[in-house]
Formats: structure tokens, C-alpha cells, sequence
């Protein structure tokens, strides 16, 4: 009798998933066209699940997309997955899918489409506040972003932002939101919560990637079609300092209009210990190594063909970066300097998030 108590509970536990879930270290990368997520073990390096994004192609082809989202997405193809983020139940992906202009949620174990969120505008860059409560998503080929809200599934607000709103970084406190644009050559800062600008930062060209110091005063940005990085002092609202970047022979010979989406360089991480940054030379196909206290170059290493962004792994000393023309996620090592292992993934990786997984599988 007590053998038989006991194998129910276990059964019922288990169908709950209480007995079967743990905690496992991942990195999420979302392959663009291919229309899936590579579930990969930041410690292994194993990918340990693919997930598929699109499950619902039958019903969005029934759904009328807005004039400009069909025109892009028969100009450039459709692009399923621009950017990733996992709630703190570590157990739901929430997902900006720009061909289908909406923000998608999944299962990391069942893989269900849980639900989606129409946006009728084309999402890109998207930030997540660390309680899982807020999403703060650029509106690519519009002059603002969203705010939504998790919990109630749907837009809460929205602020101006300069032509083609791009990367978008919270700080620190997540009292702000830093906006940066394509066209409009800025970045706009935000009150997270009113929703108010509270400042205006101009740069010389289309702001990439950026890197917000924990104390606000400077910002590491990449720029349109500019190789390498530069320090902005928000206080003076300039660059106090320029770093540039080895250009190969053979990219001296590729012309600036034909630079994939205008980024000569794409995609920063940090090391835990603040020393070094990782800079994802796209077009030059290669990742950098820069000291950060004096913004000096170090050296190169090959990273496949255009990588496109740089995720800091949960070590403070690995880096993962997506190398979306050869399908492929390379590892590297900060204190090391080199390579430690080459992921294959699915078709054109971009965007990619770390997460604690709690895996019931």
C-alpha cells in the first residue's frame, strides 16, 4: 500500500513537472530565416533544442499585413526572429517576429505557441524588464517604440524616436530606456514609466550596438558603415574618443551602398571583470578584442561569415557570437584571446539572449 501512495505521488509530480525540472544555463539564438530557435548549453556547447518559431504560417498567410511589411517582405525575404528575451519563469521565450509584425510568446519545453500580439508595425530591437513585466520594442520603419505590458498582453504606450528606431538598452535601474536610430543619427533617452524624454543624444551617424557605463556618464556605440567604436560622453553629448578597427584588403573593395544593412560592425559583449569588450566586425568577418580602460585594439580571430551580435556567457569569460552567413555560433574566450568551439545552428543566426532554462524535458 505505501509502494502504491508513493509511485502516485511521484506520478503526479511528475506530470506536474515538479520532480523532472532543473536549471540549465542557455543561450537562445534566433535563426532568421530559418524560422527557429537553437536552444544551446552555455557550458557544453551542445545544442539541446530547436525550436520552431513559425507554427502558425497557415493562419498569418490568411492575415493582412500592413502595405510596407508585405513590401519588405518580399524585398528582403521574411524574417521570422529579430530579437529574444525569456521571462523569469525560465520557461517562456517572448519573441519580435518582423514578418509577421507582432510579438510572439513559446514553451522552452512543450514548444507551443502560447499567444501572440498583433503590432500592425514591424518590430526590431526589443529589451525586457528584469521582473518580466515590461517590453520595450523598436518599431523599425516607424519614429517610435512600444511599451507592453507581459502580464495584460498588450501595448501600454509608445514614444517618439529618431528614423528607424534600432538598438534599445535599458540601464542599470531600468528607470530609463536608451533608444538609438538608424536615420535619425541618435539616441533618445526615456523615462520608463511616464514614458517622457528626458534627453536628446546626436551622433554623427546610425547608432549600432551600444554599451551603457553603470554610472551613465559614457556610451560605447558602433555607427552605420564605421569600423570600429566610440566613446560618447552623455554629459558633453559628443565622442571624446574614436577607436578604429583593422579593415581586410578585400572588404577596402566593397562600396559603402553595398554593405549589408549599412553595419560595417555589429554587436558588442563586455567581460564580467570590465577589462575587455568583444566587437563583432560583420563585414570583415571577424570578433576584436579591446581593452576597455584605454580603448586600445588587441588582435583578431576569424568568427565565420558576418557576425552579427555578441552575447556574454554566464562564466564572465565566454562569449558567443552568431556568424549568420555560415549558419554558425562561435565561442571565444576572453582571458584566453581564442576560439573554444564552433555550434552549427539554423539558416542566418542573428539575435541571441542568455537565460537559465528550467527544463522539464
Amino acid at each position: 500500500m505505501k509502494n502504491l501512495i508513493l509511485f502516485l505521488l511521484c506520478t503526479i509530480l511528475s506530470t506536474n513537472g515538479f520532480s523532472q525540472r532543473r536549471s540549465v544555463e542557455v543561450i537562445l539564438v534566433g535563426n532568421n530565416k530559418g524560422g527557429t530557435v537553437s536552444v544551446i548549453d552555455a557550458n557544453s556547447y551542445e545544442v539541446l533544442s530547436t525550436i520552431d518559431i513559425a507554427p502558425d504560417k497557415g493562419a498569418q498567410k490568411k492575415k493582412r499585413q500592413s502595405l510596407i511589411n508585405r513590401y519588405v517582405n518580399r524585398k528582403l525575404g521574411f524574417k521570422y526572429v529579430d530579437d529574444l528575451d525569456v521571462l523569469p519563469d525560465g520557461q517562456t521565450m517572448v519573441i519580435s517576429r518582423p514578418c509577421y509584425a507582432d510579438i510572439a510568446a513559446f514553451d522552452l519545453n512543450s514548444h507551443e505557441l502560447l499567444w501572440t500580439l498583433p503590432l500592425k508595425k514591424r518590430p526590431d530591437h526589443q529589451v525586457m524588464t528584469k521582473d518580466g513585466k515590461y517590453l520595450f520594442v523598436s518599431l523599425l520603419l516607424n519614429k517610435k517604440s512600444y511599451k507592453i505590458d507581459l502580464e495584460k498582453r498588450e501595448i501600454v504606450g509608445s514614444y517618439k524616436t529618431g528614423r528607424r528606431p534600432h538598438s534599445i538598452v535599458l540601464n542599470e535601474d531600468e528607470s530609463l530606456v536608451y533608444n538609438g536610430s538608424l536615420k535619425g543619427n541618435d539616441i533618445v533617452v526615456v523615462d520608463t514609466k511616464t514614458l517622457e524624454q528626458r534627453d536628446h543624444l546626436p551622433f554623427s551617424a546610425g547608432v549600432r550596438p551600444f554599451k551603457i557605463t553603470s554610472d551613465q556618464k559614457y556610451i560605447y556605440s558602433q555607427l552605420s558603415y564605421f569600423h570600429g567604436l566610440v566613446k560618447y560622453d552623455v554629459d558633453k553629448k559628443q565622442v571624446v574618443k574614436t577607436l578604429d578597427l583593422p579593415v581586410p584588403d578585400f572588404v577596402k573593395e566593397i562600396k559603402l551602398k553595398d554593405y549589408p544593412f549599412e553595419a560595417a560592425h555589429h554587436g558588442i559583449g563586455l567581460s564580467k571583470d570590465g577589462q575587455w569588450m568583444s566587437i563583432a566586425g560583420t563585414i570583415s568577418n571577424y570578433v576584436a578584442f579591446v581593452k576597455l580602460d584605454d580603448l586600445t585594439f588587441v588582435k583578431t580571430l576569424d568568427a565565420g561569415v558576418e557576425p552579427s551580435w555578441i552575447t556574454d556567457g554566464f562564466d564572465g569569460d565566454t562569449f558567443f557570437v552568431s556568424a549568420r552567413k555560415t549558419d554558425e555560433v562561435y565561442v571565444f574566450s576572453y582571458s584566453q584571446q581564442k576560439l573554444l568551439k564552433v555550434i552549427k545552428v539554423g539558416s542566418y543566426p542573428q539575435r541571441m539572449t542568455s537565460a537559465i532554462w528550467q527544463r522539464t524535458q
